[in-house]
């Protein structure tokens, strides 16, 4: 399990960063989708986070937005990618104090093989303290991707499972999203101590396409695990 950065050296951040790094490219990853992913700030290091995970992953195309902006801190949410991004659109959702702000960043790319076919990929955070502002946040969400009106696949931490009236569940049903195994015992998040083993992180797709696998790796260079998805065009 990652330490929190502020009581991590420098050098240490750069490891852990340059193991995710490896990890990605070990996986021949197209895209990676982050959160809570730093650009230059006083608590972790000094240094664009993003941008060393560009270099060291293989993936050179990069859209971010810094959801937080101030005294000194500047991070939020971010998409790698193997190929070139367009239209790219960086959203911060409202303020929700006390918690610090959250957001997503969206950029449409073209299918390998097939560059006919448009899509977009987000990356998003929500709120972890209310269920009601993980709603409305996803709400907005759903009504860009509708404006855009592309096939989809959303990947990040919704800081919800799939109980009914919750975040991941109500995007999934207002844009006709799948996700993998949704009631399945998959654990993205490890709870400490005694607190309860989650499922938070999700990917979920357009019916354009489907999966072929998705599992949540312990990779132990965060409190989150990350998910390797793998996903095709439907019927390819």
């Amino acid at each position: 399990m990652g330490a929190h950065q502020l009581l991590t050296k420098p050098e240490t951040l750069r490891a852990n960063l340059r193991g995710i790094a490896a990890w990605i490219a070990e996986a021949n990853a197209d895209l990676a989708c982050v959160q809570e992913a730093d650009a230059s700030s006083w608590w972790s290091g000094r240094f664009d986070h993003v941008a060393f995970l560009a270099q060291h992953s293989g993936l050179p195309y990069v859209t971010r937005a810094c959801n937080v902006d101030g005294g000194g801190l500047r991070y939020g949410t971010a998409l790698l990618s193997r190929w070139p991004l367009e239209q790219a659109w960086a959203h911060t959702f409202a303020p929700t104090p006390p918690t610090f702000r959250k957001g997503f960043v969206i950029s449409s790319l073209r299918w390998p093989g097939a560059p006919e076919l448009e899509f977009d990929v987000v990356s998003v955070h929500t709120d972890f303290a209310r269920a009601s502002q993980r709603r409305r946040q996803v709400r907005e969400l759903a009504a860009l991707i509708r404006q855009r009106g592309r096939p989809v696949i959303v990947a990040g931490d919704l800081n919800s499972d799939w109980r009914e009236g919750g975040a991941t569940r109500l995007l999934a049903r207002d844009l006709e999203l799948e996700a993998f195994e949704p009631t399945g015992p998959m654990v993205t998040f490890p709870g400490p101590g005694p607190s309860p083993d989650r499922r938070l992180d999700w990917v979920l797709i357009s019916k354009a396409f489907e999966f072929s696998g998705v599992e949540a790796v312990d990779l132990r260079l965060s409190d989150h695990r990350p998910l390797l998805a793998r996903v095709r065009l439907r019927g390819a």
